[in-house]
């Protein structure tokens, strides 16, 4: 899917559910809230950062399938 990472910990994509991410112990956690039945829930999704250069960050989610996010100024 096609997805932005913002520097402020947003996330904006058409696609995925996230809505925010951060850095964790070498991993990116991103974050999505979903709404139950007793209120807002937040699941995390916890990715392996394979490489990052100068234009794109490659991730590695938990089904093993690489996930490639360019990067813009």
């Amino acid at each position: 899917g096609n997805m932005e990472i913002k520097p402020a910990g947003t996330v904006v994509s058409q696609s995925l559910p996230y809505n925010g991410w951060k850095l964790w112990n070498g991993h990116i956690l991103f974050s999505s809230e979903v709404a139950q039945e007793y209120g807002k829930v937040t699941r995390v999704d916890t990715m392996n950062i394979v490489s990052l250069n100068d234009d794109s960050l490659i991730i590695r989610n938990h089904v093993n399938q690489m996930i490639r996010l360019g990067i813009r100024d």
